[in-house]
C-alpha cells in the first residue's frame, strides 16, 4: 500500500479478546486485524478488568 494511503486507526472498547469473545468485542479485533492486513496502522484500547468490574460491581479502594 502507498505510503500516502495509509491510515492511522485508534480503536477504543471495553471488551476484546481473550477477554471477551462477545459480538462487539469479536468485531473490533475482526475489524483491526483487517485493515492491519491492508497495511493500516491499528491500535486497540481496552479494559482489561471490565468483565471482572461489571460481574462484581466497582472495585473498591482508593485510586489516584
Amino acid at each position: 500500500m502507498e505510503t500516502s494511503k495509509r491510515m492511522r486507526f485508534c480503536m477504543v472498547t471495553t471488551f476484546y479478546p481473550p477477554y471477551n469473545f462477545g459480538g462487539d468485542g469479536m468485531f473490533i479485533y475482526r475489524l483491526s486485524n483487517a485493515l492491519a492486513g491492508q497495511g493500516h496502522e491499528v491500535e486497540v484500547i481496552h479494559c482489561v478488568d471490565a468483565y471482572e468490574m461489571q460481574a462484581n460491581g466497582p472495585p473498591s479502594g482508593d485510586y489516584p
